[in-house]
């Protein structure tokens, strides 16, 4: 951590594109800024600054020299005190029967008991009676030459499970054979918050889950921006921090078969052909860990071109969903970088707004309904099932 601060030259690229410089303006909440913080100041005095960042990698991609900023950020955050929330939820990930129960308990409270205005997004997303991983435990796809495994990530698993239903449907449609292992959170949120801890118990068990299969499929697909993030980048990073030789290697034999869902299916599938064309006219948001930590922009609005696709002004910026740090602590924060995207979605006059991320989901959709607006936030795979022509 502390050589990461170090090698900074302040050369001032990381700063304009960085989500919470836009907001307040000032030295001290910038990447570099927060380097020096890290490096000069006590952990009790950084939390204040650091918590402020959003982890939208714009940082990293911008710096001449790739620094790890976001990482560095993570890991000062290991000495931040987490509150009963924090550490209820991180208990929760690290014990998936017991989380299975809670949210099915709050998918059954009624939808008014989260409204006020001054809570965050997290505690307006909606549960599901059922999980997508418990609604296909036992599913038996039908038998083709081609098979992949699905990686389906928290949000989708038990608040936007539709996002795998119309993953079963594409796959089917393309003659591709699925698979649903046993899995457990990438540790996304864990990772973020600094619990080192708890994240790489649950890269440990994903990779002795994966690697039991991997021989089966040619390929992982992962329907979340964030997620694949953390597996195809960050995974490696928290085992060569705790030095875990053993399970870099493991990791080594499955990592080049996870992919974003938009890639595998642009690169190696006949997708676009099986798709009618519509006039219906949509807008698509970049996810940041999509667009800026893996580079990827082109494979979704490839598969969306049977839509009327209207570009979205500055469509790289953050969302502002920012993860549990933010939306605790930093509200205000999270909603004014929210708001900006919103006023730009609204200026397409698209009738559906997409992207490749439930987090992102989550913010955008709460916050376009607290205006009251029509516009509607689909999935890319939602929209693609949409449209598959009628066999």
């Amino acid at each position: 951590m502390q050589d990461i601060a170090s090698a900074c030259v302040k050369c001032a690229k990381c700063i304009q594109g960085c989500t919470t410089y836009q907001i307040h303006r000032d030295e001290v909440h910038s990447p570099r800024g927060f380097l020096e913080l890290i490096k000069s100041v006590e952990i009790a005095q950084q939390e204040e600054f650091l918590d402020t960042c959003f982890l939208c990698t714009h940082c990293v991609s911008a710096c001449p020299i790739g620094l790890p900023i976001d990482f560095a950020i993570m890991q000062s955050r290991r000495g931040s005190k987490q509150g009963i929330l924090k550490r209820f939820y991180f208990f929760l990930l690290r014990h998936r029967k017991i989380m299975d129960f809670v949210f099915l308990f709050l998918s059954f409270l009624p939808p008014c008991v989260f409204k006020q205005k001054k809570v965050g997004v997290i505690f307006k997303i909606p549960f599901k009676h059922q999980t997508f991983l418990q609604k296909y435990k036992n599913y038996q796809s039908k038998k083709y030459s081609r098979k992949v495994a699905i990686f389906i990530g928290c949000l989708a698993n038990y608040n936007y499970s539709e996002t795998g239903d119309a993953l079963l449907k594409i796959l089917d449609s393309l003659e591709i054979e699925a698979l649903i292992p046993k899995q457990e959170c990438c540790s996304a949120p864990a990772l973020f918050s600094g619990d080192f801890d708890t994240s790489l118990k649950l890269i440990k068990k994903n990779i002795i889950y994966f690697e039991k299969i991997i021989d089966e499929v040619e390929a992982i697909l992962i329907p979340e921006a964030t997620c694949a993030s953390v597996i195809i980048k960050d995974w490696q990073r928290v085992l060569e921090y705790y030095q875990e030789e053993e399970y870099l290697q493991k990791l080594k034999l499955i990592q080049h078969k996870f992919f974003l869902t938009s890639v595998f299916f642009a690169m190696h599938t006949d997708l676009r052909k099986k798709m009618i064309q519509t006039k219906q006219k949509i807008t698509y948001h970049d996810p940041c860990h999509a667009c800026k930590s893996l580079k990827i922009k082109t494979p979704p609005r490839e598969l969306l071109q049977h839509y009327d696709l209207v570009e979205l002004e500055d469509s790289e910026s953050c969302c502002g969903f920012g993860g549990i740090t933010l939306q605790v602590k930093k509200h205000d924060l999270v909603k004014k970088v929210g708001e900006k995207k919103i006023d730009k979605i609204l200026k397409t006059n698209a009738e559906i707004v997409s992207a490749e991320c439930s987090a992102c989901h989550a913010q955008i959709a709460t916050l376009l309904a607290e205006k009251k607006s029509k516009v509607v936030f689909k999935h890319p795979l939602e929209l693609i099932a949409q449209t598959l022509k009628k066999e």
